[in-house]
């Protein structure tokens, strides 16, 4: 059992909504899933509802404000959490909150760069461990993943911070560039033809920085949330970054389609294309579509190359029992732990191979409009620009040699 179920402190009940149906409750530290109208002990099911929990400063700041030490009693305080769970007290509750639906014009291109007026706090964008969501006028921060995240809509070119159908990424002190970066490797998953969500970067006038904002794929047109579900939780793993691609395909071999399979192996190489060692098991979801589990759209694909303090390497889960130097012949056994031909496999990721080599470095070379637009009276910036593009030449260069080899 996760050890964040363990908790002396959780005396009331709280009660899980799935599309705004009961369906789970937690108790004392056990976790019961509503079936017959009888709630059953079922602790090994509670990944999907771990997975939901906020990471990194967003955590810490959660737990000072609602005065908790378990994470898991966060959950009643959620507001508009990924997927279709809601969470609450009450075991009859009627009152769901609907998500703020933006009205902005969705064109993809790359760079994107929206031209908005940013109404959302400093020290929302920029928060300290020691912020109190509830007395500073800021929301519950109720988003999961390790990076400091807000929800936003943006209405007739306002970005404002509510309960609504955008994600933005401040800029991050600490790794620069990072909004630039997400947005670079996201829009290029579209030349793979991957589900990609709008996504785009927004200059912030007053500290002359980019942050990243991206539309919820969750969220349907109506404002109704859509369920999904990671690889971490679907393989009740308590581990999101410990893992080989192997073990993983073996265990997809019977819960996806052919075509499924052969999306989910062009993927995996996609990312290690693109250094993205940030692929753990939370960043990997699936959906339900025509009764069928399938690859959600992309989200948080980064390519770590260029980022200082950070490993370098092409993959988090190992492939062939590697991180780097990943090559086509890599995935047969992938192939074969998915029950799909190597041969057919070989021929879609060749296709992946050759769209990265002939196009990535098109995206590279596109950074410069963004300076162009958005001239910085910052050397220091400036120079870390050109450093970053660099870099992502370097890793380029990398992949280039690998598979002439």
């Amino acid at each position: 059992m996760p050890s964040i179920l363990s908790s002396k402190n959780q005396t009331n009940e709280t009660y899980i909504y799935k599309q705004h149906k009961l369906y789970a409750k937690l108790l004392s530290g056990e976790y019961y899933l509503l079936k017959n109208n009888s709630f059953v002990l079922a602790n090994d099911e509670i990944n999907e509802i771990l997975d939901i929990l906020p990471e990194g400063i967003d955590l810490k700041i959660m737990q000072k404000s609602f005065n908790v030490e378990n994470p898991i009693e966060l959950l009643p305080y959620l507001r508009n959490t990924i997927g279709d769970f809601d969470f609450s007290h009450l075991s009859t509750k009627t009152n769901f909150d609907k998500p703020i639906m933006s009205n902005l014009s969705l064109d993809f291109a790359f760079p994107k760069i929206l031209d908005c007026q940013i109404d959302i706090n400093p020290s929302a964008l920029y928060p300290s461990r020691d912020i109190d969501p509830k007395n500073n006028g800021i929301q519950v921060l109720s988003l999961s993943g390790a990076q400091h995240k807000l929800q936003v809509s943006i209405t007739n070119n306002v970005i404002a911070e509510n309960y609504g159908d955008f994600i933005l990424k401040p800029d991050n002190e600490e790794y620069s560039n990072l909004a630039v970066n997400e947005h670079l490797n996201m829009s290029f998953m579209r030349e793979f033809g991957f589900e990609v969500p709008f996504n785009a970067l927004v200059c912030d006038s007053h500290f002359g920085e980019f942050h990243y904002v991206v539309k919820r794929f969750d969220i349907d047109e109506n404002g109704n949330k859509m369920p999904q579900i990671t690889l971490n939780a679907l393989t009740k793993s308590k581990r999101k970054e410990i893992g080989n691609i192997e073990d993983i395909a073996f265990f997809l071999r019977d819960r996806l389609d052919n075509a499924e399979k052969i999306k989910f192996i062009k993927y995996i190489y996609a990312n290690a294309l693109l250094h993205n060692n940030d692929l753990h098991k939370k960043n990997i979801s699936f959906v339900f579509k025509d009764n069928k589990l399938q690859l959600s759209p992309v989200y948080d694909i980064l390519n770590i190359y260029p980022i200082r303090k950070l490993e370098n390497t092409q993959c988090l889960l190992l492939i062939n029992n590697k991180q780097n130097n990943i090559k086509i012949d890599d995935f047969d056994s992938i192939s074969q732990n998915l029950g799909i031909d190597f041969t057919q496999a070989r021929e879609s990721l060749n296709q992946i191979l050759d769209i990265y080599l002939n196009k990535y470095p098109e995206y590279i070379k596109k950074l410069s409009d963004i300076l162009k637009k958005h001239p910085t009276k910052s050397t220091e910036i400036a120079i870390s620009f050109k450093d970053f593009r660099n870099k992502l030449l370097d890793s380029y260069d990398k992949c280039q040699k690998i598979a002439e080899k």
